[in-house]
């Protein structure tokens, strides 16, 4: 059985009196992948925070155990986002090995974690932008 890393995480970004450009953070870690969903409705339905990110890593073993958890995170997140209205997003990694996995959680080309960021900003400036 292949470990991950570190623990599954959300971020939950920004409250509605700050600007996007001033987003702060409010890390919560939780056991692993599967859990993230749960932890994200949490959140989300507090309607203290103007996106959740969801970070995580699911390394790719010898069964296909991998693919029900990244599968469920994936959908789980996906769900809370429409459910509540909140913007969630999806940063689990699926890398083949730990070194993959250090590789995109690393500044640099391929840091993921940036990414994802970059994503709730951007999500947060178009709700704000729309909203009715």
């Amino acid at each position: 059985m292949k470990r991950s890393p570190a623990p599954s995480s959300t971020f939950a970004a920004g409250n509605s009196s700050s600007p996007a450009s001033e987003a702060r953070t409010s890390p919560t870690w939780v056991p692993g992948a599967f859990e993230l969903p749960y932890a994200a409705k949490k959140l989300a339905k507090s309607r203290r925070y103007d996106a959740v990110i969801c970070l995580g890593c699911v390394i790719k073993g010898d069964t296909t155990h991998d693919l029900y958890v990244s599968t469920w995170a994936a959908v789980g997140v996906g769900q809370v986002s429409l459910e509540t209205g909140v913007p969630v997003i999806f940063g689990v990694l699926t890398p083949k090995n730990e070194k993959q996995a250090r590789e995109r959680t690393r500044p640099g080309a391929l840091d993921r974690g940036k990414e994802m960021a970059r994503a709730a900003l951007e999500m947060i400036a178009f709700s704000r932008a729309r909203r009715i």
